[in-house]
């Protein structure tokens, strides 16, 4: 695996992770209201960027095309777990964001969606 021709991919993963964090704010700094709002451009910029780049991969051979189609499914697999256990830790503290809910019923109702979609069209 060369590194560098995933050089675009990890420079997005870690501009996203450190802007992520920073939003967090894990050290408690006083952030003013521009200031935070500014990281939250970005992050969304970034994630446009990366859904435009998924977007528009292209796999060259059927090989490659299995490393993105299983590349999805463990990102799907593991998006889900994670939505599951927040909204279990949510519930279990009686704080439960609906936003979760919506975002795993997406995310579940888009891949049955694509299922079948993809099995008609063959």
């Amino acid at each position: 695996m060369k590194i560098k021709n995933y050089a675009k991919e990890l420079l997005v993963l870690l501009g996203l992770i450190v802007l992520s964090i920073t939003v967090l704010n894990p050290g408690g700094f006083v952030m003013i209201e521009m200031v935070h709002m500014s990281l939250l451009v970005a992050i969304s910029a970034i994630v446009m960027y990366y859904i435009a780049a998924v977007w528009r991969q292209k796999a060259r051979d059927e090989r490659e095309e299995t490393h993105y189609a299983k590349a999805g499914r463990n990102s799907f697999l593991i998006g889900v777990a994670i939505l599951t256990i927040g909204i279990v830790y949510q519930s279990l503290n009686h704080d439960l964001d609906p936003i979760l809910i919506v975002t795993l019923a997406g995310m579940l109702i888009a891949k049955i969606v694509s299922i079948v979609m993809y099995s008609e069209r063959n």
